[in-house]
């Protein structure tokens, strides 16, 4: 496995809008052994922290929760980054 199991990982969530474009809702720094763990004791939440937003804004705290409801593993070659469209999370807010 490139990387292994401590290796980083940037989780983001987006929103599609009506108009067609896509905005960042946030993203949070993960491992897969992270996100492995927390799949199997049925807890793992992640929080989104939006980086625009958190400059400017004081009181700023997150942008919601992502829990990982489902994982599957998949071999892959890659020689370069690679960035795989994850659509198994659900974003909870506070």
């Amino acid at each position: 496995m490139v990387g292994g199991m401590d290796a980083p990982l940037e989780l983001q969530a987006w929103v599609a809008m009506s108009t067609g474009t896509n905005v960042l809702i946030g993203s949070s720094s993960v491992t897969l052994r992270q996100l492995l763990n927390s799949f199997a004791q049925h807890k793992g939440e992640f929080v989104l922290i939006n980086k625009e937003k958190q400059k400017r804004f004081q009181s700023y705290l997150n942008s919601g929760r992502v829990k990982v409801i489902g994982l599957q593993l998949v071999p892959v070659k890659a020689s370069g980054p690679l960035a795989l469209p994850f659509v198994f999370v659900q974003q909870q807010s506070f």
